[in-house]
C-alpha cells in the first residue's frame, strides 16, 4: 500500500510538474509573441509617422514659399540687372576711342559714335581691316537699354581702298567721316544699320563718298 502510494505521488508530482512547464512555455510564448507584434506595430507606426512628418514638412515649406513676399520669382524678369548697373552712364557723341567689341585680329579701330536711337544704344566702329590697313570699315551694333541683348555687328566697306575711317563729325544720326587718304564719307546710321540685310532708305545705312 505504501509502494502505491508513493507511486501516486510521483505520478501527480510529474503531472504538475508538467502542467508548471507547459504553462511556463505558453507563457513565454506569449510574451515572445506580443514583443514582436508591438515591435512590427511600433516599426510601421515610426515609418507612418517618418512619412507624416516628411509630407508636413514638404506642405509647411510650400505654404512658407507662398507666403513669402521676399521668394524670388522662378524666371526673373528680362532685363533685371545689378544695383547700380543701370544707373551707369552710356557715353554718347564721338569716342576717341579704339576699345571695341571686336576681335583684334580681324579689325583696328580708331574712334566711335554712339547715342540711344528708337529704344536702343545705337554704337558706330570706325577703322580698317587688320590685315588690309587701305580697307576702311565702318561696324553698326545695337545694344539694349538693359544691356542683356545686343544686334550685329554689321560690316559696311569703304567702295575704294582709301585707307582707315575716322568719324569726325556728326549731326543727329548723320556722320562724317574722313579716310586715310583724305576722302570723305557721310554715314546715316539707324538702328537697322546693325542687321544683316539693313533697310535702306534713301541714304539711311549706306557708306557714300562726298569727295
Amino acid at each position: 500500500m505504501s509502494n502505491k502510494r508513493e507511486a501516486n505521488l510521483r505520478f501527480r508530482r510529474k503531472q504538475r510538474k508538467l502542467f508548471w512547464m507547459l504553462l511556463a512555455g505558453i507563457t513565454a510564448a506569449l510574451v515572445i509573441g506580443f514583443g514582436i507584434v508591438q515591435l512590427a506595430i511600433g516599426t510601421t507606426f515610426a515609418g507612418s509617422n517618418q512619412k507624416l512628418d516628411a509630407l508636413n514638412i514638404v506642405q509647411l515649406t510650400r505654404e512658407v514659399g507662398r507666403n513669402n513676399p521676399n521668394k524670388p520669382a522662378k524666371h526673373p524678369p528680362h532685363g533685371t540687372l545689378p544695383s547700380g548697373v543701370s544707373n551707369q552712364p552710356w557715353p554718347s557723341g564721338i569716342i576717341e576711342s579704339g576699345q571695341a567689341p571686336l576681335p583684334g585680329e580681324l579689325y583696328v579701330i580708331n574712334n566711335q559714335w554712339q547715342e540711344v536711337v528708337g529704344g536702343v544704344h545705337l554704337s558706330v566702329y570706325a577703322g580698317s581691316e587688320a590685315q588690309d590697313p587701305s580697307q576702311g570699315v565702318l561696324i553698326v551694333m545695337t545694344t539694349s537699354l538693359d544691356l542683356q541683348t545686343s544686334t550685329g555687328p554689321h560690316i559696311y566697306l569703304t567702295p575704294l581702298h582709301s585707307g582707315a575711317l575716322r568719324i569726325v563729325g556728326s549731326n543727329s544720326q548723320r556722320l562724317t567721316l574722313t579716310s586715310t587718304n583724305g576722302t570723305q564719307f557721310v554715314f546715316f546710321v539707324i538702328p537697322a544699320c546693325a542687321m544683316s540685310q539693313p533697310a535702306k532708305t534713301s541714304t539711311e545705312c549706306q557708306l557714300l563718298s562726298t569727295s
